[in-house]
């Protein structure tokens, strides 16, 4: 699921399962989405501490963890959106969906001495590379590199899902990957993160909490005109303004 609140885009992130019997071992394997991936692997540890069964998450991407539930490769997939109903049909072991976290995606951009205010105009034209100049958006100089995901990832969809609702100006569709016309691609939050953390003049889309060091989240317009950075508590109330289907996917890519 995505939508942006305010400053930020919320994707809630799935974990897509299989039952197990009483009698299998104490190890469960997972993979998917890297958006979770911090929070995911404290609770595994703290699982594993109090007598719990061993879990071994590998944050490959929402795209390949999804086929890799499907080939039955690991014991549960987490992703970043919800499967479709032709993937869950390819499961025969059945699914369920369940929605477990919530974060938030921000713009994150390293640029010193750039209060960075970004209209949903602005935001849209910035991923397709058409403001390329840092001074457009009331920087000082300094020529713009956009960094994009290169990798099948829930975090693209959700955020093309709010780029295609800001603005007409968005041509490329929305998914789990698009042709970018510009950027670097990196793989993972991480990837993305440690190109605007080295590349001076970087910026991109990133889960909030890869923003720290020389890493800067930028406040985004929202639909009723307000400028706000992400926040846990902004995006608590965007999660609580989605209503959930059957099969417990939904969204709303700019609510106000």
């Amino acid at each position: 699921m995505s939508f942006v609140k305010k400053a930020l885009v919320v994707s809630s992130v799935l974990a897509l399962g299989a039952g197990m019997s009483a009698s299998a071992a104490p190890k469960l394997n997972g993979a998917g989405a890297s958006f979770p991936a911090k929070i995911y692997q404290r609770w595994f540890a703290d699982l594993a501490k109090s007598g719990g069964p061993q879990v071994n998450y590998q944050a490959v991407g929402s795209g390949s963890g999804r086929k890799a539930f499907i080939d039955q490769t690991v014991n549960f997939g987490a992703s970043d959106d919800p499967m479709k109903k032709k993937d869950m049909a390819k499961v025969k072991r059945g699914v369920v969906q369940i929605p477990m976290v919530g974060g938030t995606i921000a713009f994150g951009y390293n640029k010193p001495g750039c209060d960075l205010k970004l209209t949903q105009e602005q935001a849209v034209r910035v991923a397709m590379g058409k403001i390329r100049n840092w001074q457009e958006l009331g920087c000082q100089p300094g020529t713009i590199t956009w960094v994009h995901r290169s990798d099948g990832s829930g975090t693209t969809k959700a955020f093309t899902n709010s780029m295609e609702a800001f603005s007409s100006t968005w041509t490329l569709g929305t998914g789990k990957s698009v042709k970018w016309p510009s950027g670097v691609g990196a793989k993972g939050n991480s990837g993305v993160a440690g190109v605007i953390q080295n590349r001076l003049g970087a910026i991109g889309y990133v889960n909030q909490s890869y923003i720290k060091g020389n890493v800067v989240a930028a406040a985004l317009q929202n639909k009723s005109g307000e400028y706000l950075k992400p926040s846990v508590a902004a995006g608590a109330r965007a999660l609580n303004g989605i209503s959930l289907d059957k099969d417990l996917a939904g969204k709303n890519p700019n609510p106000t």
